[in-house]
């Protein structure tokens, strides 16, 4: 285990500073993320009232007000989160906490009429959530699919399969 000098100390106060993650903290410094986070505690560099988590140091005034703005002028939560790196539903919690009216319903487009452009308009989907990064789990649970239909879905000759 490694003692804590003044030099890591003070490293410690420029990185929380910098508003890094523990986790990052703890592998630039060579110490596992809870000793940073108990040196930062004894050391007062976090907030008595708890406030210490990443959303606190992630959301300064400036960012919540882009937030704010972006909402304002329409953005849907899927730009929004793709500027801030964050989820759909982490910037629905956030736009609730701020007090910030609750988001509209992000429109979809109206369903296709025949069984065959409707599993097209599905695979669509399917391929759109995975292009933004949903891993290939949640996208399944998301369509009430097997993971393996998933990739079967995913892969480039798939054709639909139209029972008549």
């Amino acid at each position: 285990m490694k003692r804590w000098t003044p030099e890591l100390e003070a490293r410690l106060r420029t990185l929380r500073a910098q508003e890094m993650t523990y986790d990052y903290i703890g592998f630039v410094m060579g110490v596992s993320k809870n000793s940073a986070i108990s040196k930062a505690r004894a050391m007062g560099l976090q907030k008595a009232d708890g406030s210490n988590c990443r959303d606190y140091y992630f959301w300064t005034p400036e960012r919540e007000a882009v937030l704010k703005a972006m909402r304002e002028r329409g953005a849907t939560l899927d730009e929004i989160g793709r500027y801030f790196v964050r989820t759909d539903s982490a910037i629905c919690q956030k736009l609730r906490r701020m007090g910030v009216s609750k988001p509209p319903i992000e429109k979809r487009r109206a369903q296709p009429a025949d069984a065959a452009s409707d599993l097209i308009a599905r695979r669509n989907a399917i391929l759109h959530d995975r292009d933004h990064g949903r891993s290939v789990a949640d996208v399944a649970r998301r369509y009430g699919l097997d993971v393996r239909d998933v990739h079967d879905i995913c892969r480039h000759d798939w054709t639909p399969e139209v029972g008549l």
